[in-house]
């Protein structure tokens, strides 16, 4: 989400940001198969 050196924000938020943060143990390939429908999984 922000530049390697923090100072700024992107304009958008990274998989590495809202995904590994709370799941470090997996990889990025991982979080792109999720990231489109995330909100929806368990909804009817």
């Amino acid at each position: 989400m922000f530049t390697e050196d923090g100072k700024f924000a992107k304009g958008y938020l990274t998989v590495e940001y809202a995904c590994l943060y709370c799941h470090p143990a997996e990889t990025k390939q991982w979080a792109l198969k999720y990231d489109k429908r995330v909100h929806t999984l368990g909804k009817k």
